[in-house]
């Protein structure tokens, strides 16, 4: 059974899946087929917003694999008895052809789920398809594509057989006409909530007291007394802590710091972490109604990096990350740093080096989608120190490693590839993704995340 995304019921669905592990991988190299990214799906929104296109469709080709001509070396696919029986039904004259043992033995035409190639297969014809409708890929991003026509910048996002087309009236139009001339079966619609997607997860948990924050100050601290929990609770818990993590990272940002903890947890869950989790269940039962807003003021790509110091049990410090486009926010992380830092400003280092790749690739991703020249992104850093030693060099490092790292920002700096700019550590926005906050500081790091900051 298949249900929409308000809980009501669709239809009942079936394919016919082939068994792809059966096949040899050596045969097929290149059978990797990519997907939009989510934080490219932000920053086309908000650029849309910007710009005033305001319509918005899916196009979602139905049965898009089984449309796809097989490529390659042949594959042959045995039916089982159950399905050959079917087949019989359906087309009488193929009788002749099943085996004594009760089998049917065919050879695929066309890409079959299942198959490994299957995916690659349907993404080129895909990609050939839109480049035949005058739409090019994005360096950074090959699942974004955009046509420029008289200056106005048409977008589609491809996520396997779905694709998100950011256009006016006459070129969404045009594309349904031409989809439906080269696909048998498309339809076209758009529909974006997820509080009711919140609302059925937590109708599986009963006595849930509401909180004012998602975690205390004690998030990242283990308690290796308390009890695990029964392996039924811990499945349970899992699953929970899954349905968040992909909660946080299309509308609800700022759980992600206390969520991120509790990923670490799911194969040795305790009792505690329970309690943590069911903290944060309480904090989506008291802001349900919360959605994220993208409404830019510009198109200037502002990065907020921090870390906060030594801040897990093996001493290891935590870095947090929140990306801007014109005041709406695009991209977000929490994450455990990988090495261990001698101080504050050696983890500061860490974080801001681990993330200046991507301020880049955002900048020129952000020009391809707008086809225009972007501003110089601004990092945002509230250490001093770390600011002297990415701009002007110099000064003691303790290894090569850290060495190579101010030596790589201060290239870019001096490249004007970006800027960095100190900022205090009360506006510093990524605060809140290194650590929990009190209320009050937590209520503007919210209201920042999902309502936007003001130039």
């Amino acid at each position: 059974d298949k249900f929409l995304a308000d809980g009501n019921f669709d239809k009942c669905k079936g394919r016919v899946v082939l068994h792809g592990n059966e096949q040899d991988p050596d045969m097929y190299p290149d059978r990797s087929s990519p997907t939009v990214a989510v934080h490219s799906i932000f920053a086309c929104l908000t650029a849309a917003a910007y710009h005033g296109i305001r319509e918005v469709a899916k196009i979602d080709v139905k049965g898009a694999f089984i449309q796809t001509p097989m490529e390659g070396p042949p594959v042959y696919m045995r039916c089982n008895k159950e399905l050959t029986k079917l087949i019989v039904k359906v087309y009488p004259h193929l009788q002749k052809f099943v085996s004594k043992c009760g089998y049917l033995y065919c050879r695929l035409l066309k890409a079959l789920y299942g198959c490994v190639q299957a995916s690659k297969l349907w993404f080129d014809k895909l990609i050939k398809f839109l480049r035949k409708e005058g739409y090019e890929q994005s360096p950074i991003d090959p699942c974004v594509m955009r046509r420029v026509v008289d200056n106005k910048v048409w977008l589609l996002l491809i996520y396997v057989d779905d694709i998100l087309v950011i256009a006016d009236k006459d070129e969404i139009e045009r594309l349904r006409a031409q989809f439906t001339e080269e696909f048998t079966w498309i339809t076209m619609d758009v529909t974006v909530d997820m509080i009711h997607y919140i609302e059925k997860m937590l109708e599986s948990v009963t006595k849930l007291e509401e909180s004012s924050v998602p975690a205390n100050k004690n998030i990242f601290v283990v308690d290796e007394k308390s009890p695990l929990l029964p392996e039924l609770e811990r499945k349970r818990f899992h699953t929970l802590v899954a349905k968040l993590l992909f909660l946080s990272k299309r509308a609800r940002p700022d759980i992600s710091t206390s969520n991120g903890f509790l990923c670490t947890r799911v194969t040795k869950a305790t009792v505690e972490d329970k309690r943590k989790l069911f903290r944060l269940l309480g904090f989506l039962k008291r802001t349900k109604g919360r959605v994220l807003k993208l409404h830019p003021k510009d198109l200037a790509l502002l990065a907020y990096i921090d870390a906060a110091f030594a801040s897990h049990f093996d001493s290891k410090s935590h870095t947090g990350v929140a990306f801007f486009l014109g005041g709406a926010l695009i991209f977000i992380a929490s994450r455990k740093q990988k090495c261990v830092t001698k101080s504050p400003t050696e983890s500061e280092l860490v974080a801001l080096t681990d993330y200046i790749g991507l301020v880049e690739s955002f900048a020129e991703f952000i020009g391809f989608i707008t086809n225009s020249s972007v501003q110089i992104p601004v990092i945002f850093q509230d250490s001093t120190s770390v600011i002297s030693l990415v701009t002007k060099g110099g000064g003691i490092v303790r290894t090569k490693h850290l060495r190579v790292r101010m030596n790589l920002c201060k290239e870019g700096v001096d490249q004007k590839k970006f800027r960095i700019v100190y900022v205090p550590t009360k506006r510093m926005i990524a605060d809140g993704c290194t650590k929990a906050l009190e209320k009050r500081d937590f209520e503007v790091f919210m209201n920042c995340l999902l309502d936007g900051i003001e130039k």
